[in-house]
Order: structure tokens, then C-alpha cells, then sequence
């Protein structure tokens, strides 16, 4: 590791020190903050498949299942609400068939991904697959999210609008649309409820998909479609208590003077959070804060 990045870890240790917590809703044990580091020499380049496989979020699978598990609607049997007639299981059946076929003709080199959701025996999964042009598509469900972080917690900034990239060939899109159609005719299916003790939940349930020239961008915008994944570009931390005020100008003061560009990437998996706080460091290495907080179900 680089002389000036030890230096830069080891003042985010004192300014932590002995220890950053930030409060979500429900999260009542309050959430930690650790400095964070990529180094490129060991772990190869930063992007966001990279750490994903790292930390073991992306857990490949067949695709059968997860397949399956959507039709079937597994990840909504959490909800106490959810139920399906007749009629809607018999269009599930219909569609779902309809898109097992797309993914057999219109795509290759399919994968399933299932997504760490650590104590539910749900957990929803991902797919993603090739077009013959070389582009990726990738079909994920719209996940449910129990905490919202507001910005007077962590302040952060819509990211600036991209550069047009090189249009998809058509037949990309025409297999995007394919599958868009049979999303749009499954529909979404609204939520609304409580988990006991005063936990209430509004969640609507709808299969998204994206498509990308990369594997990774193919992923990561249907993550972000999904609500699994957020990036925006940082502004500043606040505390939660008058006294821990300075403490936090100091760390945003420092962070701002030393990273740039900080951006946030937020990773919520039901009741886990993850959440990023890094910039590239002349370059190469990634540094800044991780930050994690767990959902706390105590009625």
C-alpha cells in the first residue's frame, strides 16, 4: 500500500474515532462507519461487479430457479397481504413461458444471480443474458426497501446526465421490447400492509430490465431500476447529536479536500445496508467511508 494511501486511511481512523454512527428509520442500533480501500495492485480494477463479487451479493445460481421463483412470486410470500387468484396465477403461467422462450432464442451465455438477503428465505435473484449483437440484457424484480435515507443525513446530489452512448442495434432492442411487453402484461402488483408492532410497508412489485453494451452497466441500471442499488454524487454527513457537530465538519472538511469526486453507492439488501462513500485516489486506488446499518425489527 501507498505511503499517501496509509496516510489518508489513518486520518479517516482518527476522525472516526471512537466511532461514526449515523440513524436511518428503524435502524435503531444505528449504523458504523469504517474507512474504506480498494487497492487496484490486489484486487484489480473498481467498478462495481468487481466489489459485488467481493463481498458476495451476486451469488451465481441457475437460471431454472430464479425463474421460478418469479413466477411463483417467492420473495412476496414475506408480505402478509400477498395473495393471487386463479386467473392471475394461469397469466402468470402463460407469460412466464413466453418469456422462458425469449430468454432460450433471443439470448445467450444466460446467468442467475441471487441477491444476499441475509434471514429471508426468499431471496430474489437476477438474470442477465447476450444478444448475437453482443450486448447484455438483464431482467431483475423491484425489491422492497423498509428505510429511506433522508438528506439530512447523508446530503447527496443527482449524478450529472451522461453522454449520449452508441445506440443498440435493433436486434437488441427488438428482443428489449419482447421482453418490456411481457412485463408490461404481467403488470405490478401493490402491497400495502403491516408487518406487526407497528411496522407498516407500501411496496409495488414489477419485473424492470435494462439493456447495455456491458455486462456490468447491464446490472447495475437494472439494479438501480430494481431499487437494490443508488448512486449519487456525495455532498456531506450530518450528525445526529448537536455535540458530534464538529466532529462531523472536520470528516466532510476532509473528505472534500482530499477525494474528488465523492459519490455514494448505496446497496440495500431488506434490512441491510451498505453504503459507500468513496472517490478515486490519484487514479487508482478507491478511498473513502463504508458505512453499514441494520434494519431493527422490535415491536
Amino acid at each position: 500500500m501507498k505511503p499517501e494511501t496509509i496516510q489518508i486511511l489513518g486520518t479517516l481512523q482518527v476522525l472516526i474515532e471512537p466511532s461514526l454512527y449515523f440513524y436511518l428509520p428503524y435502524h435503531e442500533d444505528g449504523g458504523k462507519g469504517v474507512p474504506f480501500v480498494w487497492e487496484v495492485a490486489e484486487k484489480g480494477e473498481f467498478n462495481l461487479l468487481n466489489l459485488s463479487r467481493e463481498k458476495g451479493w451476486l451469488r451465481l445460481t441457475d437460471v431454472a430457479p430464479v425463474l421460478k421463483s418469479w413466477q411463483d412470486l417467492e420473495y412476496l410470500k414475506s408480505f402478509p397481504d400477498f395473495s393471487l387468484d386463479s386467473s392471475q396465477k394461469a397469466l402468470r403461467d402463460t407469460k412466464f413461458l413466453e418469456l422462458q422462450q425469449i430468454l432460450e432464442t433471443d439470448l445467450h451465455n444466460c446467468e442467475a444471480f441471487i441477491l444476499p438477503y441475509e434471514g429471508w428465505s426468499n431471496s430474489p435473484g437476477i438474470i442477465i443474458g447476450q444478444t448475437p449483437d453482443q450486448d447484455w440484457i438483464c431482467i431483475a424484480p423491484t425489491v422492497y426497501i423498509p428505510s429511506e435515507i433522508p438528506n439530512d443525513v447523508i446530503a447527496r446530489s443527482p449524478l450529472p446526465t451522461p453522454k449520449p452512448s452508441q445506440p443498440l442495434p435493433e436486434q437488441t432492442i427488438g428482443s428489449l421490447l419482447k421482453i418490456q411487453a411481457i412485463i408490461l402484461e404481467l403488470g405490478s402488483i401493490q402491497l400495502n400492509g403491516d408487518f406487526g408492532g407497528g411496522y407498516y410497508y407500501e411496496y409495488t412489485h414489477q419485473l424492470v430490465c435494462a439493456a447495455a453494451h456491458t455486462k456490468e452497466l447491464a446490472i447495475f441500471t437494472a439494479l438501480q431500476a430494481s431499487g437494490t442499488l443508488e448512486i449519487h454524487q456525495f455532498d456531506r454527513l450530518f450528525s445526529e447529536r448537536d455535540q458530534e457537530d464538529l466532529s462531523y465538519d472536520r470528516l466532510n472538511q476532509f473528505l472534500k479536500q482530499n477525494l474528488s469526486p465523492l459519490m455514494v453507492y448505496r446497496f440495500s439488501f431488506w434490512t441491510d445496508e451498505n453504503i459507500y462513500i468513496i472517490a478515486p485516489y490519484e487514479s487508482e486506488d478507491w478511498l473513502g467511508l463504508y458505512l453499514n446499518s441494520v434494519f431493527v425489527y422490535n415491536p
